[in-house]
């Protein structure tokens, strides 16, 4: 019930601000919600740098309440309601029921990822708790982050607390909302085969980074917005090139304020539509007006960059990745083999594996990146085979797929950059979640061809060589992602649980109700994978875990790989407990209880023991702390 009480209303405000813009500014009603639910958090963002957040976002629903009840009223005084009701609304809103009924399965009943955990799945719950953008003192590591999605996440709050479920079930109606468009390359009427297996494809590209739904990171939604963006301005057409590109303006903002390195895609849309505009068959001075709107396009994502940056340091957090202050001849430098570093040398070595491995990996299959690009090779074919259809010269089309090879180009060498200079010494060198940036941009530009190619087939002379080839690649391109879609289904039909998450999550919700809101907890877990621990502190919010530390595994490390183990002496480990109010002790052994527990006189001490601290004398004491429903074993 909590989970409608959510939805509903937002669902009632995209639907108002939809209409609205479909009868007023003759939007297509098939790009309004994505055009909708970008604004929204490009407002709520503008609402939390000026802390009028919550004010914001109620503002927000209730305007949007209010424009359905006028634009219902309207559409049924002149009969109209049946001009609303297109193929695209239909699975929006079949998308959403289908989501709320997958989020009230026990399989989405909590997050599950460690970056989750860790960063994406916290700020959402943060801000949702605080009705403001995250603080200085806030229990997250990465504060520098731009709050992106999890500003949409909050308008999902505004009548009910805080649930995993909730924020899943937003996230997936944002993304929902972002896929809607292609639908306006298929006609209503289409065979219901078709239909479905034009689903399947989209839903196979939201498994493109394997979670699927089922995650709060934003790097799939990046993808999307940046392929169906470039789909809208190149397939709406018909709505006028002023429109086409007013279409794009909140994407464009809102890409930065998701995540930093946003900014590229904005520009990469903003250079492709001044690039198209230059091409098109309209006199200089629409071309002037046009160039004009897409360069304030530009300005306004610089500004909503530079906000963040602003407020970052206004706030004074610390930086997740170094100062990027390099001068050219540093740049040069990290290339040159007498003068770059040992570090720099085996970046660049790794680097140009990832980008060029063997042709044939090593379980004798062709190589991903080789099976991507050939993909988007065949689905680049199908298109300028039928440039005509929309009044374009073969060599137009091809010289947008250039840029955008040519934008894929600049996004690799800024990862390189990034790994070079800005990435720590340990995460740079080995190309962390390399393989997530880049798909990030094949997402986009995988959605972007099938967008065109499927939309270009249905309004030219159809004929069987090409629906067998537009099946054929659509299959080679959904087959490999469908298979954690349908691991992913068949979770949700027997309600299985991830268990690693669930007992640490249980653990977590017996604290918080055994606990004050405002308690510090010292987390306990020996021998750790390093991922207990962000799903305890996540799940106490808005108490705080290991304040001021990075320990949860105490003592000699119990191999040469653990780096979560902290060694500490036993008045090092007193000193951390004075600084809490509580001690959990989540999983503990024989060597750690005799060596750090052992002065406390404690009876027996099982794993899921709470103990409040009492400072006795300058000395802590532990007192047993009962704990109801924590899931101790």
């Amino acid at each position: 019930m909590n989970s409608l009480i959510a939805l509903l209303p937002v669902l009632v405000g995209i639907l108002g601000y939809g209409f609205t813009l479909n009868r007023f500014c003759k939007f297509p009603i098939e790009s309004t919600f994505l055009f909708v639910c970008a604004s929204m958090v490009a407002v709520l963002y503008v609402g939390g740098l000026f802390d009028f957040l919550q004010l914001t976002a109620q503002a927000i629903l209730i305007v949007g309440f209010f424009l359905f009840l006028i634009i219902f009223f309207i559409d049924y005084r002149k009969n109209t309601i049946t001009d609303k009701l297109t193929l695209g609304l239909g699975v929006f809103l079949f998308f959403v029921c289908l989501l709320y009924l997958i989020t009230q399965s026990e399989c989405y009943s909590s997050i599950v990822y460690g970056d989750d955990f860790s960063h994406w799945g916290r700020v959402s719950k943060i801000v949702a708790f605080n009705h403001a953008l995250v603080g200085p003192d806030d229990a997250v590591l990465c504060k520098d982050y731009p709050p992106g999605l999890a500003l949409f996440d909050y308008l999902f709050y505004q009548f009910v607390d805080y649930k995993d479920s909730v924020s899943l079930l937003s996230r997936g109606v944002f993304v929902s909302a972002t896929v809607i468009p292609l639908y306006a390359a298929i006609h209503k009427d289409v065979n219901k085969i078709i239909l479905v297996g034009f689903t399947f494809f989209i839903l196979s590209i939201i498994y493109f980074l394997d979670s699927g739904f089922h995650t709060l990171q934003v790097d799939l939604v990046l993808g999307l917005l940046f392929g169906v963006s470039l789909f809208e301005y190149f397939f709406f057409k018909n709505s006028g090139n002023f429109v086409r590109i007013i279409m794009l303006l909140p994407v464009v903002i809102v890409f930065p304020v998701i995540k930093q390195i946003g900014i590229f895609f904005s520009l990469s849309i903003a250079a492709i539509v001044i690039f198209d505009i230059c091409f098109n068959a309209i006199n200089f001075r629409n071309k002037f007006k046009l160039i004009s709107v897409a360069f304030l396009m530009i300005s306004f994502a610089l500004l909503a960059h530079a906000s963040w940056s602003i407020h970052v340091e206004n706030i004074n957090v610390e930086k997740t990745f170094n100062n990027l202050q390099i001068s050219p001849s540093d740049l040069l430098n990290a290339f040159d083999e007498n003068l770059s570093t040992e570090r720099q040398k085996a970046t660049i070595a790794n680097y140009l594996d990832k980008i060029f491995p063997d042709f044939i990996g090593r379980d004798n299959r062709l190589s991903t990146q080789y099976f991507w690009a050939l993909i988007c090779v065949l689905f680049i074919f199908l298109i300028i085979r039928e440039s005509h259809v929309d009044n374009r010269k073969w060599w137009q089309d091809l010289s947008v797929f250039f840029l955008i090879a040519v934008c894929f180009v600049g996004y690799l060498l800024l990862l390189l950059f990034v790994y070079l200079f800005s990435f720590g010494a340990y995460e740079g060198v080995r190309l962390a979640s390399f393989e997530r940036y880049v798909n990030t941009f094949l997402v986009g530009v995988i959605v972007f061809l099938f967008g065109i190619s499927v939309s270009r087939y249905f309004h030219s002379e159809r004929s069987s060589f090409r629906a067998v080839m537009l099946v054929i690649v659509c299959l080679m391109a959904a087959l490999p992602n469908s298979i954690n879609m349908l691991k992913d289904v068949a979770r949700i039909i027997i309600g299985k649980k991830y268990e690693a998450v669930s007992i640490v999550s249980e653990y977590a919700r017996g604290v918080t109700k055994n606990t004050p809101s405002g308690a510090k907890i010292f987390f306990v877990w020996q021998n750790s994978s390093g991922h207990e621990y962000h799903v305890f502190s996540y799940g106490i919010l808005p108490r705080r875990s290991n304040v001021g530390n990075w320990c949860w595994s105490i003592g000699a490390p119990y191999s040469a790989g653990d780096v979560w183990t902290c060694q500490k002496s036993s008045n090092d480990f007193d000193s951390l407990l004075m600084a809490h109010d509580f001690l959990f002790v989540g999983h503990s052994d024989e060597r750690f209880r005799k060596q750090y527990l052992g002065s406390f006189g404690l009876e027996e001490i099982k794993d899921g023991s709470l103990y409040k601290i009492i400072n006795y004398s300058g000395k802590p004491s532990l007192i047993n702390w009962p704990v109801i429903n924590n899931g101790a074993v």
